[in-house]
């Protein structure tokens, strides 16, 4: 684990398509180089929360292995890795992690096999003694055993009453088409057993992907970000919104709807890409918005030139205003599958699989909410 410890600071230029107007929320994030921290050489996709005992523990996918490592300072230093599973199959990714109210930590794993023998698979991995042991993982949900009929992304959410939900991106059920959808399955036991799927989002033709649950601070509504490449041209963040009282009891959210919104003030470029969101709400009712964002690439994918942005929205989850850059000291480099975490009241921390100063790997920046500049 490096920290790297820097007051430079760099400005980035206005992305196209994100210009702020009269109106947007005064609110954005100011990051904080100095307390830029590379969590795992190495690693991948990170995912912060902060346990009942006030430690921070991040979750991350090495190859084959799901692992954790915990800080005891806020995040200025990490320890020693744990290994959560050990896939094998091919690689375990896009890890997720959650604590519940009795204590158990659940950590959300995707299989994905190489071999074409196995299916595609949402697991879950339980530790009942605050992440000293877990589980053998558990399969949730599988999919088929082709990339084109997978299914990726888990995310949790506890309900009020105890309920553990637990959201996927599944393209199983398309498989002559690149539809996708997003499916929730839930648990009445904390995470022992699960229910079968069901539909949550869908555009028909498109690929609903990428879904992050929260119960807003109203305790009423429970919205899911997603990315969404039906609503303009290229993938874009998009919330969806159901009811606390009846999670999903209606119809899908198909198509257009009041229940699925661009949640930007100023909506981005047809050729922008803007996916992977991922969301949180801070104790003081500030929801904040995490992409990765890229002018339309010239060649392939472009992942070298796709970087994180970090928006600042109301307590309802809408009018999310001025973009910021939370790698800008480093000039914006390769920064993606992102994810946000509320740290406090004001501070919130950008985890990211970040190529920074030539080095790999889970690399972690704090942030302060603070108004925005005209």
């Amino acid at each position: 684990m490096v920290c790297i410890l820097t007051m430079a600071g760099l400005t980035s230029p206005p992305l196209a398509g994100a210009e702020t107007t009269t109106g947007t929320p005064p609110l954005t994030v100011h990051w904080l180089p100095e307390t830029l921290c590379l969590i795992q050489r190495g690693g991948g996709y990170g995912r912060i929360i902060r346990l009942q005992d006030s430690r921070l523990l991040c979750a991350y996918s090495r190859g084959p292995q799901i692992r954790v490592r915990a800080s005891q300072d806020e995040g200025r230093s990490w320890g020693p890795e744990a290994t959560v599973t050990n896939y094998a199959h091919g690689v375990a990714t896009n890890a997720e992690v959650v604590q519940l109210k009795d204590g158990t930590i659940l950590v959300g794993i995707n299989g994905r096999p190489k071999d074409r023998a196995h299916p595609f698979t949402i697991e879950c991995a339980r530790s009942a003694d605050n992440g000293k042991t877990w589980s053998t993982a558990q399969i949730v949900y599988a999919g088929g055993k082709t990339f084109q009929t997978g299914c990726w992304e888990p995310a949790f959410l506890e309900l009020p009453d105890g309920t553990v939900q637990l959201y996927f991106a599944n393209e199983a059920p398309f498989p002559k088409s690149h539809e996708q959808e997003i499916a929730m399955v839930h648990s009445a036991d904390r995470g022992m057993a699960w229910s079968a799927p069901k539909r949550v989002t869908f555009r028909a033709g498109h690929r609903d992907g990428m879904a992050v649950p929260l119960l807003l601070r109203d305790r009423r509504t429970l919205v899911v970000s997603i990315e969404d490449n039906g609503l303009n041209g290229s993938f874009k963040p998009v919330l969806c919104r159901t009811a606390l009282a009846s999670p999903w009891a209606n119809a899908p959210v198909l198509g257009d709807s009041p229940d699925r919104w661009d949640p930007l003030s100023v909506p981005l470029a047809r050729n922008v890409y803007a996916g992977a969101p991922y969301i949180c709400q801070t104790a003081a009712g500030h929801t904040v918005l995490s992409f990765q964002y890229r002018k339309k690439p010239t060649k392939k994918r472009g992942w070298d030139t796709t970087f994180a942005v970090v928006c600042v929205g109301d307590p309802e989850a809408k009018k999310f205003g001025k973009l910021s850059y939370p790698f800008a000291s480093k000039g914006n480099p390769k920064s993606i599958w992102n994810s946000v975490f509320a740290k406090s009241t004001d501070t919130v921390t950008l985890v990211s699989s970040a190529t920074i100063d030539g080095v790999g790997g889970v690399w972690a920046v704090d942030g302060r909410i603070v108004s925005a500049k005209p």
